[in-house]
């Protein structure tokens, strides 16, 4: 059970405006650093797989996505010559931070001003157990077996007039995979004397899905959110239709451009880079620190299950390496591993599950980490996170008979340096291991590993 004190702030952030600012931004459609002219008719600007990631980690340079720049692209096009469509998979998966997570994606995509947003399973039963449905000021679409239940349709339309022209949209989600369409053509209703643009989610992009969609003549787009890390044409040679993801984790924006050519219409489809470049919209950007906040008030450090080491291992803390590694301590001490802690607090991140793994030595262990009063020798990434729990070596230190040695589990630089917090890691492995040397040799003796 939730504590009234989330469900109050939910209650209160819901009650956000869904107005948002004009951010002075030239359009464009490949690089959002360097948005291009905006030169066509109409724009379907599509997202999809945010995963429940809210904002980049902060710790490197060269990170994509978030949601307060998101904002920039989304408003560099003209609101009449847009529409705005999330595909889903808006969680990653069901833990308590990911529901605190997706009462402030809704309200993201209110302020962002989504037109459509398309729900999962997943998300329609967590949008449903949070009671989010009703606070949404964007339109619903979904495939859930629930979606009748609530209300909610497979299928959307809209009409907008471009160029004096009444442009016919159409939007349908399926899951193709399980449930395959029989009669597509009779729930897109395309006619041969109006502009229409029909648009298909699908759950399923096998080539054998495909097959049977390309045969479906009213279809003009097929969006396969989950299928790539970029938003892409995911089979060229298929001229129609159009067979596209959407990309993951909010680092792009998929832009369909459209033209009107007398009575067809003409498709492009790139993506938007979200870069650091970008200016952050301050509505969004209070949003995610009331999101800490929340974090920080349900005290989710606190309800980690801490899990011993079947062995009897436990953490001493880097404090205690001092007085035998005077040396190494001293060099590390220089270093920004030795300031991971502080990081997370400069941008108030501390209370974070999901932050606070990588910053500090072994939470989620009985013996390391549990939160903010926990001893200073656990804070940053410090001698234990990388060499391993310390009171065996300790204990033989004191032996004359055991050669010390430290033991497992060590933690593995890639296990935090990964390709969505640390980019440019595994092209600069060598680069960035040199940065954390602190000792006077390869080992400082052949006891230590």
């Amino acid at each position: 059970m939730r504590s009234t004190g989330f469900f109050f702030a939910i209650v209160f952030c819901m009650t956000l405006t869904a107005a948002i600012a004009a951010i002075d931004v030239s359009r464009g459609d490949s690089d959002a650093s360097e948005l291009k002219a905006d030169r066509s008719d109409f724009n379907v600007l599509i997202t999809g797989n945010l995963l429940s990631e809210l904002k980049p980690c902060g710790c490197a340079e060269g990170l994509l996505g978030g949601l307060e720049r998101r904002a920039a692209v989304i408003s560099s096009f003209k609101k009449d010559k847009r529409f705005v469509l999330d595909t889903g998979t808006l969680l990653k998966k069901r833990s308590e931070q990911d529901l605190i997570k997706l009462s402030i994606i809704f309200q993201a995509l209110s302020i962002l001003q989504y037109d459509l947003v398309n729900l999962t399973e997943d998300d329609l039963e967590a949008a449903i157990e949070l009671d989010l449905l009703a606070t949404a000021f964007f339109e619903l679409i979904s495939s859930s077996e629930q979606a009748d239940d609530h209300d909610i349709v497979t299928r959307f339309k809209k009409t907008a007039t471009v160029k004096g022209k009444k442009l016919h949209i159409t939007i349908i989600t399926a899951k193709c995979h399980t449930e395959p369409f029989d009669n597509l053509d009779d729930y897109f209703d395309k006619q041969d004397d109006r502009l229409s643009l029909n648009i298909l989610i699908s759950d399923d992009c096998e080539s054998s899905t495909m097959d049977y969609l390309e045969e479906v003549e009213s279809i003009d787009l097929v969006i396969c959110p989950g299928s790539t890390d970029e938003p892409v044409i995911i089979d060229k040679d298929r001229k129609k239709p159009l067979f596209v993801s959407t990309g993951k984790l909010g680092k792009y924006v998929g832009r369909l451009a459209v033209k009107i050519k007398g009575n067809e219409l003409e498709l492009d489809y790139s993506k938007i880079i979200i870069d650091e470049k970008l200016p952050e919209e301050p509505e969004l950007t209070q949003l995610y620190k009331d999101y800490q906040q929340m974090v920080k008030e349900e005290k989710l450090l606190d309800r980690v299950t801490a899990t011993p080491f079947p062995d009897g291992l436990t953490y001493l803390g880097s404090d205690t390496c001092k007085p035998c590694h005077s040396y190494e301590y001293k060099e590390w001490s220089k270093q920004k591993h030795a300031h991971a802690y502080k990081t997370l607090v400069d941008v108030g991140s501390q209370y974070d599950p999901e932050c606070i793994q990588c910053h500090v030595v072994g939470f989620a262990i009985e013996s390391g980490f549990i939160n903010e009063k926990s001893d200073k020798g656990f804070r940053n990434v410090g001698c234990e996170f990388c060499h391993g729990p310390g009171s065996r070596h300790a204990e033989q230190v004191l032996s004359d008979e055991i050669t010390p040695l430290t033991v497992d589990p060590k933690a593995a630089c890639i296990k935090c340096h990964t390709p969505e917090h640390s980019p440019d890691y595994e092209a600069q492995e060598k680069e960035y291991r040199k940065k954390t040397v602190h000792w006077k040799e390869q080992k400082t003796s052949p006891n230590v590993q």
